[in-house]
């Protein structure tokens, strides 16, 4: 009958939980070092979470956009939201003095007071700081020059 069967089938499960119970059989010092390991590993965890946070507001601070939405991204996301800040940075462009994101086409930083592009002095087109030569007409553009 069937409460037979269910009776057979408890009987022959309680049987094999004790088989695996007893090939499972951990010492005090097994139980330690599983411990021991569990621990070193979620500090280093939270440790690397907290680096990639500070890294982050730093980085934010510096380009001068907003600390805490991007706090909040490196909370969610860490590593990711790192990568897209710098990403962000890389794109938008800095300031070479200070560091803070060029807002607009502006000369000069609005932070530090940096200059950020020269004018051309033959086709009066405004330049990159860093150019050589000028994107508009290919006259070289003299480093003491503004």
């Amino acid at each position: 009958s069937d409460r037979e069967h269910d009776g057979d089938f408890k009987e022959r499960k309680e049987k094999d939980w004790e088989g695996i119970s007893k090939s499972l059989y951990l010492s005090a010092g097994d139980l330690a070092l599983i411990a021991g390991c569990c621990i070193i590993g979620m500090v280093l965890g939270v440790w690397y979470w907290v680096l990639v946070l500070v890294a982050v507001y730093r980085k934010a601070y510096r380009m001068g956009v907003n600390t805490t939405l991007w706090m909040l991204a490196a909370l969610v996301f860490n590593l990711a939201a790192l990568a897209v800040l710098y990403l962000y940075a890389m794109l938008k462009g800095t300031c070479p003095n200070c560091g803070r994101v060029r807002s607009g086409s502006g000369r000069f930083c609005d932070r530090c007071g940096n200059l950020l592009k020269k004018e051309c002095p033959q086709c009066r087109q405004a330049t990159d700081i860093l150019s050589a030569y000028c994107s508009n007409c290919g006259k070289r553009l003299d480093e003491n020059e503004e």
